[in-house]
């Protein structure tokens, strides 16, 4: 890939082994304390053991832009332990000229 900015999103979706995940919580909580770069956390609306977390787009500045960032893996080194982890890095589909 070329070395100009790729917009990217960077997706951390974890489905929890049990409810009650105050532990974890404070976890992500330590976690983005320690972190510069932007992190979100969602929670579904309908299954509460699942929670998806959304790495800042340029999270990884010196990362390669396929792979995760620093952060991301980071985060999935972190969670595991909680239960299932599917870690995904997307990038934009460039915008054809007219």
């Amino acid at each position: 890939m070329s070395t100009e900015r790729v917009e990217r999103l960077e997706t951390i979706h974890l489905r929890l082994a049990r409810t009650g995940n105050d532990e974890l919580t404070e976890l992500i909580a330590d976690v983005l304390r320690t972190e510069e770069e932007g992190i979100r956390v969602f929670r579904h609306t309908r299954i509460g053991t699942d929670l998806l977390v959304l790495v800042h787009p340029y999270a990884g500045k010196g990362d390669d832009v396929a792979g995760p960032s620093a952060l991301g893996a980071r985060l999935v080194s972190l969670l595991r332990d909680h239960g299932m982890v599917d870690h995904s890095v997307w990038v934009r589909l460039a915008e054809e000229a007219p």
